[in-house]
């Protein structure tokens, strides 16, 4: 039988599971574990995008402005797409352009936190803070949840400052309240809401 498998091809005989897609699968456990070769294959190495592939060749290339060119042409539908936003920041970040990956950390936040990816806007956050000390979300849909998070993170003095920001520069909106409520519980004063 090993025979006859290990020289299927001289045979003209087909197999189920070759030599190439069984190292492509990750192994005889990969495959049983998944089920089938060809799903193991596709979870060993899940299928990219082409607008991925096309900005991988480009940043292969070295094109990296490029790249930046193709995934903002892409966002032009849905500038708050959270998953280009997060590769155009990878991009920028490659680039080493530190302006432009603190301007456009602006978006990237924003659309982080419309996706309710929470976690990775909080790490988003401090990663541009990492940058620039002084950065700060301007947008103020984003600041409290964003707080919310440095406080389940225990993070009271970014919570501080990111409420304190709201209420300074937006004190009519419509998460001032909670922002008020944050910043007397952290005071102290009361619980803080749930």
């Amino acid at each position: 039988g090993y025979v006859i498998y290990q020289f299927h091809q001289e045979l003209h005989l087909d197999v189920d599971v070759d030599f190439n897609t069984h190292r492509q699968a990750g192994g005889a456990v990969a495959i049983a574990s998944a089920g089938s070769a060809r799903r193991a294959v596709h979870q060993a190495t899940p299928q990219m995008t082409p607008l991925e592939r096309q900005v991988q060749a480009l940043v292969a290339a070295g094109k990296v402005r490029e790249a930046i060119a193709e995934v903002k042409d892409e966002m032009l539908y849905d500038r708050l797409d959270a998953d280009l936003n997060d590769q155009l920041h990878a991009l920028h970040m490659r680039l080493g352009d530190r302006p432009q990956t603190l301007a456009h950390g602006q978006q990237w936040l924003k659309a982080l936190v419309r996706a309710e990816r929470m976690k990775p806007a909080f790490a988003a956050l401090q990663k541009l803070r990492a940058i620039d000390a002084a950065f700060m979300p301007h947008d103020p849909d984003s600041i409290v949840p964003l707080a919310r998070r440095a406080l389940e993170q225990g993070e009271r003095a970014l919570a501080e400052t990111l409420l304190r920001q709201l209420l300074q520069s937006h004190p009519a909106h419509a998460l001032a309240a909670e922002a008020r409520s944050h910043l007397a519980a952290l005071a102290g004063r009361q619980q803080p809401p749930a």
